[in-house]
């Protein structure tokens, strides 16, 4: 499953770098992209990709100059969903479909980064042993640790509070932030940003 999406990313990849690294052909006027161009922005992506693979953050690869900020929303968007069978959009918040990401488990819901705009979405869960984020750890953004399911700990400013099921928490750009739980029962909780950063 993993080898396949990684054929399917590549493919989409590739029209996206075809698409965004368009030259000039002086004969017929028409943009074209030389094989060379194209060869060299896949093995530049592939290399920077590759070494960004046990990167902690979800699919953060550098892409070459001509990939621009709205083509990357399309890509992620396409992967967030391309695996959905349903006729609407549904994601599976479990643990089972998750990654690691700032020290727990997380699937992202809705990112969309550019110039215009800044929304981030996370569903997390926290087990005992694990903690999103290290002490230092800030954000340029506002944004919203929502807590669902369980309770626990966290570290927002300099203040040490308890936190527990039904809770919001706002962090101020800037704040540090970690959060954790001693107890056997997971600790679930929804994050949401705001703003460019």
């Amino acid at each position: 499953m993993k080898k396949l999406l990684i054929i399917i990313v590549t493919c989409v990849l590739v029209s996206l770098v075809y698409s965004g690294c368009k030259t000039e052909n002086n004969k017929t006027q028409e943009s074209v992209a030389s094989e060379a161009d194209i060869t060299f922005i896949l093995k530049d992506w592939c290399k920077s990709f590759v070494v960004k693979m046990s990167d902690p953050t979800p699919l953060s690869a550098d892409f070459h100059r001509s990939v621009t900020g709205n083509m990357m929303n399309d890509l992620m968007f396409f992967i967030q969903r391309f695996f959905n069978t349903s006729p609407y959009d549904k994601l599976e918040l479990t643990k089972e479909h998750s990654r690691i990401v700032h020290g727990g488990h997380a699937i992202p819901i809705f990112y969309r980064t550019s110039d215009e705009i800044g929304v981030r979405s996370a569903w997390y869960q926290v087990n005992k042993g694990q903690q999103v984020n290290e002490p230092g750890d800030t954000n340029p953004f506002p944004q919203y640790f929502i807590v669902i399911r369980g309770n626990g700990f966290a570290l927002i400013g300099n203040d040490t509070v308890r936190i527990k099921e039904n809770e919001a928490y706002y962090i101020e750009p800037g704040s540090n932030h970690v959060f954790w739980t001693e107890s056997e029962d997971p600790m679930e909780m929804i994050f949401l940003a705001w703003e460019r950063g």
